[in-house]
């Protein structure tokens, strides 16, 4: 940027929108312009009111830094704490997706346990296999039992239908 440039821009600045320095200005336009009128005690008078016009100048000027670093500062301080706020953001989502993973596991390990004890409750209500093996072995015994009684009628039977086809043959002889 042109130097010159540069001058009018702070110019135009302080002198035009600045009323303070305006008034700074004009005290030394005062103090410096020819004046016969003015005497030795007019003069220091104005002197001693421009300083304090001047001092009043630097203490704003003072001021305004002071609040612009403390607006720098501040606008720092909420970067951080923005930046602070997303990252303890960031860290409560993984913990709360840490957390629904938990639930989940806790939840499937629930209905395995429900699952588990439903078993053992019809497990419980199941004969022991030594009572299901007597059991068995009295039920053959049985079979067995009426296998034998079921041949033994079944030879009997035979028995009864040689028996009557004998007499069917000898009747058949008889009526000849």
């Amino acid at each position: 940027m042109d130097p010159d440039l540069v001058d009018k821009i702070i110019r135009d600045q302080l002198i035009y929108k600045e009323n303070q320095l305006k008034i700074v200005l004009k005290k030394y336009i005062e103090i410096c312009s020819p004046s016969e009128q003015l005497n030795e005690e007019k003069l220091q008078t104005q002197k001693q009111e421009f300083y304090k016009e001047l001092n009043l100048y630097e203490f704003q000027i003072a001021k305004a830094v002071r609040q612009m670093e403390a607006q720098k500062f501040d606008g720092q301080q909420n970067q951080d704490l923005k930046s602070s706020i997303l990252q303890r953001s960031q860290v409560s989502q993984q913990e709360i997706e840490r957390l629904k993973q938990v639930y989940n596991i806790e939840e499937a390990i629930k209905k395995n346990k429900q699952s588990y004890e439903d078993l053992s409750k019809q497990i419980v209500t199941f004969d022991e296999a030594q009572e299901i093996d007597k059991k068995i072995s009295t039920i053959d015994t049985q079979i067995n039992s009426f296998e034998d009684k079921n041949s033994e009628s079944l030879k009997k039977i035979k028995l009864k239908e040689k028996q009557i086809q004998f007499m069917m043959h000898i009747m058949k002889d008889l009526l000849e």
